[in-house]
């Protein structure tokens, strides 16, 4: 129950509860018990509609009257004012800041306000927290600010509220939990034929929000990818664990979106951070929100754009023994050293690193805290997670779905199995860098070993027996089309120039077609591009 209080002669108090769905607003004294206490009596109640999160009254510096801010599952932050005369509640103003319903990271569960009335924080359940500034015009009318954003990843937040400081600058505080070291702790250990699930963050871990601005995706630190769950140890029924020269077999049995968080993004990377397959073609950054419904995606503002998706994850691998990790950083530091010199891929393609080297900045390495004496090292020789390798990694194969099956090479005892990138669905190839429908979701595993397995089923495609490759056997589950068009790419840059046998070329040729003769229907290129990936 919030104190609504109106000046009158009398002063009397009026108080406004939201009670299962309805709001009320009440007078105390209008009624009393036998034994004289007072009790209260609705004088208005409004159906609203929906489920009311939050409730708090505030007063502006020195007004003569108090309001009622309101956040709810309409995912709306909502002012009213009391109309006394008309008995009714005036709605002063509403903005919408997220995707509607009960979600634990779209705010509505708490509200505060500054005990001077100069600003109101309104938070959700994990992670995110606005604020809205609020004043007067010079016809005295309330007026709201923009949204300002107080988030912080990965935290939990209990309760919220603003501190009294006076008439300095407005102050919330707030009672959270960190979990970011939940998220790393000892290693999962899990026995063969035995189900077992992994949640995991999109690649991104939140960096990235469910907005109408591209902002995010211009400035995204590229280095801060990707967030992985694991290391998962795997032993057998008699409690030992992969050796190296096994294979881990891995047995995709459900997987999907994280209840309360079903949504994902589209992108293309700014020409300046990131670029992209198509840069020259689309050099600005852009995002597009699709939210799920069962196996479908569908895009909010364009309700005829509606597909089913192939949901998959983006990353699978183990870990690389010491001596298979000094062969990675040899020949990508030699690329990325002496690439430019002899690779004719960079004359098609928006300029960008050749590979991704082991690098302190942003380095996550587990349990390892930067206070280690070992970090910095560490940190200089641990491989990034961008290319796939011997190990599996990131793979984005799009049919890695449901019943799919993973043969994965174990190169250090007890394998540290990671998966992450869940991705709802993604085309051939992902033709914007962020190809795909990025999303956070769930795995369900289940897995076994096969003993001396690396020696009797991979063949080693270099000069030692580490250089194989896993096996990939799909899964049966995929939407069934009918019709379907398909276009044509020749080995000719958009400037004429021949190239010889270069299926990078053409690929471009063929997403570029299929973009132009869309957009003659309906659409930007721009979306179309989006609905490429």
């Amino acid at each position: 129950m919030e104190s609504y209080l109106e000046p009158t002669n009398l002063m009397i108090e009026k108080s406004c509860i939201a009670e299962e769905d309805l709001e009320e607003s009440s007078d105390p004294d209008s009624q009393e018990r036998i034994d004289g206490t007072s009790f209260y009596e609705a004088t208005l109640a409004v159906e609203v509609f929906g489920a009311i999160g939050s409730l708090a009254q505030f007063r502006l510096t020195g007004a003569q009257k108090d309001f009622i801010v309101v956040g709810s599952d309409s995912s709306r932050i909502i002012i009213l004012d009391y109309n006394k005369e008309k008995n009714v509640f005036d709605k002063i103003h509403q903005e919408t800041f997220g995707k509607s319903g009960c979600r634990k990271i779209v705010p509505s569960q708490y509200i505060s306000v500054d005990p001077k009335g100069r600003a109101v924080m309104i938070g959700a359940c994990e992670k995110q927290k606005l604020v809205y500034v609020l004043n007067r015009d010079i016809a005295t009318r309330l007026t709201i600010s923009l949204s300002l954003e107080a988030h912080k990843l990965h935290t939990l937040v209990f309760s919220i509220c603003g501190v009294d400081c006076g008439f300095e600058s407005p102050i919330f505080a707030a009672i959270e939990l960190d979990y970011s070291k939940a998220d790393q702790d000892s290693t999962l250990n899990v026995k063969t034929g035995e189900m077992f699930r992994v949640e995991m963050v999109d690649w991104t871990r939140g960096a990235i929000q469910d907005d109408n601005s591209a902002l995010n995706i211009k400035h995204v630190d590229l280095s801060n990818v990707h967030y992985l769950s694991g290391p998962i140890r795997v032993v057998d029924n008699e409690g030992l664990p992969a050796l190296p020269g096994d294979l881990l077999a891995v047995e995709i049995c459900n997987l999907g979106a994280l209840p309360g968080d079903e949504w994902g993004f589209t992108a293309t990377f700014d020409r300046e951070n990131g670029g992209g397959f198509l840069t020259d073609h689309f050099p600005h950054a852009t995002k597009a929100i699709w939210y799920f419904e069962g196996i479908y995606a569908y895009l909010p503002r364009t309700l005829r754009v509606r597909f089913p998706g192939i949901t998959h994850p983006g990353i699978i691998g183990t870990a690389p023994s010491m001596e298979l990790l000094n062969m990675w950083n040899e020949r990508e530091i030699d690329v990325e050293g002496n690439g430019l010199k002899s690779l004719k891929l960079c004359e098609v393609l928006q300029s960008r690193p050749l590979a991704n080297l082991p690098t302190p900045r942003n380095s996550h390495l587990g349990k390892i805290e930067k206070s280690f004496v070992e970090w910095e090292k560490i940190a200089r020789e641990a491989a990034r997670t961008v290319p796939g390798r011997e190990n599996g990694g990131n793979y984005d194969i799009k049919n890695l779905s449901r019943g799919s099956k993973v043969y994965l090479p174990v190169f250090i005892e007890g394998e540290n199995l990671n998966t992450g990138d869940m991705h709802f669905s993604q085309a051939d190839g992902e033709v914007s860098l962020c190809g795909v429908i990025e999303m956070s979701g769930f795995l369900e595993l289940k897995c076994d070993i096969i003993r001396g397995g690396m020696k009797e089923y991979l063949t080693p495609m270099g000069p030692t027996s580490l250089h194989v490759n896993p096996i990939i056997e799909i899964g049966p589950v995929e939407p069934s089309f009918s019709e379907w068009l398909v276009f044509e790419g020749i080995s000719v840059d958009e400037h004429e120039k021949k190239h010889y046998l270069d299926a990078t070329v053409a690929y471009k040729r063929v997403v570029l077609n299929a973009i132009d003769y869309m957009h003659k229907f309906s659409y930007t290129k721009n979306m179309h591009f989006h609905f490429l990936c």
